[in-house]
C-alpha cells in the first residue's frame, strides 16, 4: 500500500467518526476560503449560473401549478 492510500484511508476512517455540524463546519470553513480568493470574474460567472438556475426553478414550478409566464 502506498503511502497516499495509506493516509485516504485514515482520512477516511477519521471523517466517517465526525458529525454532521463539526462536517458543516469544515464545508462552512472550505466554502469561505474558496470565495475568498475568487476573482471577480469567477464571482460574476458564479452569479449567472444561479440566477439561471433560480429562473428555470421558477419556470417549472409556475408550470406544475398551471401557470405560465
Amino acid at each position: 500500500m502506498a503511502k497516499d492510500e495509506i493516509a485516504a484511508a485514515m482520512a477516511a476512517k477519521r471523517w466517517k467518526k465526525t458529525t454532521k455540524k463539526e462536517r458543516s463546519e469544515v464545508a462552512r470553513n472550505m466554502n469561505s476560503s474558496r470565495w475568498a480568493n475568487a476573482t471577480p470574474e469567477e464571482r460574476a460567472a458564479h452569479g449567472a449560473m444561479l440566477a439561471a438556475a433560480r429562473a428555470k426553478a421558477k419556470k417549472k414550478t409556475a408550470t406544475k401549478k398551471g401557470k405560465t409566464t
